[in-house]
């Protein structure tokens, strides 16, 4: 008879154990019955993997947990096999080292390395002091990215990485502002759209494209992208963002261009609590109508705004 593992059908035989299920429906999920996950009904009813199946189209979850004992049996395969949603990445922060390396080479530029392993490492940040520390890297990815030719083939190989890492849907974000003046918005936001674009009618995954503002840019060219990209809401572009440096860069100088954006339909979200305190997660709350928060790993330094984000809004 049929069943349903997360959503997945499998035939099983009547009396078969519903660890059996799981085994059949993906075997590294079943490893971790006894450590790492266990298993529910449709209901959301925690019930023993030993038990029997019941009816056929009866339904089970199996949920993972972070609490485990003894030694840790979570994979990287097992998680790369699971489906999997990720909704913040930087399409700048995400490209093969192979590709930055042909990108530059085909464009005269220099880079911190000459192979893919070595730019690897030199593109990781250790002990940085600041956030400003830690972006100052993108300078490097960005300066290959300065045509629609290299955008629309690092948003394409990204979202072909996605699919194989089994990353169902995942939203990822960038600034046209920091591809000008040598594309204009237009072309900037065109561009990486046609690589998601083919992508996707290649492996099925559902893509969110989020365009950035910066804190550090003058808020009348905010408010240029956001009217630029409101144009694009049904082409993919799903978010309006705010990133970059955040100390001495408030959110609402920049209320303009959220006003804008959620005027015409986008969602907006906002880089906040990173790398200034918790009153930079509350200004982009409650002055600029943010409705979810990028990182805001600062919100617990503030309990009475942690327990309304918990309440209200979503990080990610």
């Amino acid at each position: 008879m049929r069943v349903f593992i997360n959503d997945k059908a499998v035939e099983v035989p009547r009396g078969a154990r519903v660890r059996d299920a799981v085994a059949q429906a993906d075997d590294g999920l079943a490893r971790l019955l006894d450590s790492a996950a266990y298993v529910t009904d449709a209901a959301g009813r925690a019930i023993d993997a030993g038990d029997a199946v019941g009816e056929a189209g009866s339904v089970y979850r199996v949920v993972v947990t972070a609490r485990r004992e003894g030694k840790p049996r979570l994979t990287k395969d097992a998680l790369r096999r699971w489906p999997k949603v990720e909704l913040h990445v930087h399409l700048d922060g995400a490209l093969r080292p192979a590709t930055m390396l042909e990108l530059a080479r085909a464009q005269g530029i220099r880079l911190p390395a000459d192979t893919p392993d070595a730019l690897a490492k030199a593109m990781l940040v250790r002990d940085a002091k600041n956030l400003e520390e830690y972006l100052q890297k993108y300078e490097v990815t960005l300066s290959v990215l300065q045509t629609a030719q290299a955008l629309e083939r690092v948003a394409y190989e990204f979202v072909i990485d996605k699919a194989a890492e089994n990353v169902r849907y995942v939203e990822v974000r960038y600034s046209p502002l920091l591809h000008r003046p040598a594309l204009t918005l237009v072309q900037a936001i065109e561009a990486p759209l046609a690589g998601i674009r083919r992508a996707v009618a290649e492996t099925g995954t559902r893509v969110g494209l989020i365009v950035c503002a910066m804190r550090t840019k003058p808020p009348a060219e905010s408010l240029e992208l956001a009217r630029v990209a409101a144009e694009y809401r049904s082409a993919g572009v799903t978010a309006f963002d705010l990133a970059g440096a955040e100390r001495g860069f408030p959110a609402r100088d920049h209320r303009a261009a959220f006003e804008y954006a959620a005027a015409h339909g986008m969602a907006c979200t906002c880089h906040a609590g990173e790398g200034d305190g918790p009153q930079s997660i509350h200004q982009a709350l409650h002055d600029v109508g943010a409705q979810r928060i990028g990182h805001g790993t600062r919100l617990a330094e503030d309990p009475a705004l942690l327990e309304e984000v918990v309440a209200r809004w979503r990080c990610a």
